[in-house]
């Protein structure tokens, strides 16, 4: 027998103790309208006498109402669970992702395009988040955050829908400027948000790029080494190809330099080495699961948030059925028809 005391799921469902009152309320209403309406000798006929079936009514009604309003405020009593079905402790740590949304990214070497692919990608890592909150920046020539760090899934969804070159005007590919927006120049407090208004500075940033050849610059160098310092690693998906592929244009065609069709190439030996200057890793992306089990299961998931505890997951034992049932059957018992005809005056 469990003795473990009795809570309540809706207390104020109680109110529908009130709801025999309120009934009993408009009967004797409509009762007195009547007897202001009629003759004081002509009351027999205006007021019927009360069938015996009213007061059986009356009796089982309160009672059920009662039941009823026990069964609606949700009896229960709270059970012990196994270790197995506790709830997992949450992953409190901000994510930055940084979307490469330049002119070579519209390149089809990774299917159906460098672009596409990454939104897929990010789509495959928003269902692994562990309680991470995740933010999106976009960049090309200069860089705009789109997604503040936030742990809605829909609204990250949202935002990598309309994640676009268009969104951003000038053309190029400025990763120092993606990072340097990355990381604010207002450093945390001890709750690992930023001072002065600041958006919270992430721990971990993760860009998906086309790691393309050359693209590097010092600029680029010195912001993730700035990462590192703060203790943020880089983490890199690549999306481009060492065997390379044209960059489409807008107008059709391929872009071209001095006459010769530019091959857009990664260069995984350099952007590897980017990212493991800030503590981070490389990747190129791959089919299936195994960008992500690098990148995220024994990367960034692994890294150190803020400490959040682990609840016991909370289950109940529910104590209307009982209440419900007994109530059902006093309102089935108490309007159903009586087996003795009526008399007539």
């Amino acid at each position: 027998m469990n003795l473990d005391p009795v809570s309540w799921a809706t207390p104020w469902a109680a109110l529908l103790l009130l709801a025999p009152l309120f009934q009993a309320l408009l009967a004797r209403r409509a009762r007195q309208r009547l007897e202001r309406w009629a003759e004081p000798h002509l009351h027999p006929w205006a007021l019927e006498a009360r069938p015996r079936t009213h007061d059986r009514r009356r009796w089982l009604a309160w009672p059920a109402w009662a039941l009823l309003a026990l069964a609606a405020a949700g009896p229960r009593q709270p059970l012990d669970l196994p270790p197995g079905e506790r709830a997992q402790p949450r992953h409190d740590l901000t994510l930055m992702a940084l979307l490469d949304v330049s002119a070579s990214m519209a390149a089809a070497d990774t299917a159906p395009t460098r672009l596409e692919r990454a939104r897929l990608e990010l789509t495959d890592l928003s269902r692994r988040l562990r309680g991470e909150r995740i933010g999106l920046l976009l960049y090309a020539g200069e860089a705009g955050l789109l997604l503040p760090p936030s742990d809605d899934p829909a609204l990250f969804a949202r935002a990598l829908a309309q994640a676009g070159p268009d969104l951003l005007e000038k053309p190029g590919t400025n990763l120092a400027a993606a990072l340097a927006l990355a990381l604010p120049p207002v450093g945390p407090d001890s709750s690992g948000q930023t001072t002065g208004g600041q958006r919270s500075v992430p721990q971990a940033v993760l860009l998906l790029t086309d790691a393309e050849t050359g693209s590097l610059t010092d600029a680029a160098r010195a912001a993730a080494q700035r990462l590192g310092a703060a203790h943020i690693p880089l983490y890199i998906l690549g999306l481009g190809t060492e065997a390379g592929a044209p960059i489409p244009l807008p107008d059709g065609g391929f872009a071209e330099a001095d006459g010769v069709q530019v091959q857009s190439r990664a260069d995984p030996a350099a952007w590897r080495a980017l990212a493991r200057a800030s503590g981070g890793e490389y990747v190129p992306v791959q089919d299936g699961d195994g960008d992500w089990a690098a990148l995220y299961d024994q990367g960034i998931a692994r890294l150190p948030g803020r400490p959040v505890p682990a609840e016991r997951a909370r289950a109940w034992r529910r104590l209307h059925h009982g209440p419900l049932a007994a109530a059902l059957l006093l309102f089935a018992a108490a309007w159903w028809p009586s087996s003795r005809p009526r008399e007539s005056r």
